[in-house]
């Protein structure tokens, strides 16, 4: 049986949506390193830890610049 991380992983749209943030905008951090994502096929996938360690840093960062 193949890899499956669509069960355990957020769909990088659903993690842009969740995060506030457009899907290119959170492509563009995945792209760059800022943001781990995993491949699957032709689509990316982010862990839910990592998706939190983002709202984490933009809450962290509201009221200054927002790289997040």
């Amino acid at each position: 049986m193949g890899k499956s991380l669509s069960n355990d992983f957020i769909h990088l749209p659903q993690a842009a949506h969740q995060l506030g943030i457009t899907r290119g905008g959170l492509w563009f951090l995945v792209r760059t390193g800022t943001v781990k994502a995993e491949r699957l096929g032709r689509y990316w996938y982010l862990a839910p830890a990592e998706v939190e360690r983002v709202k984490e840093l933009r809450q962290q960062n509201k009221g200054g610049r927002n790289d997040f």
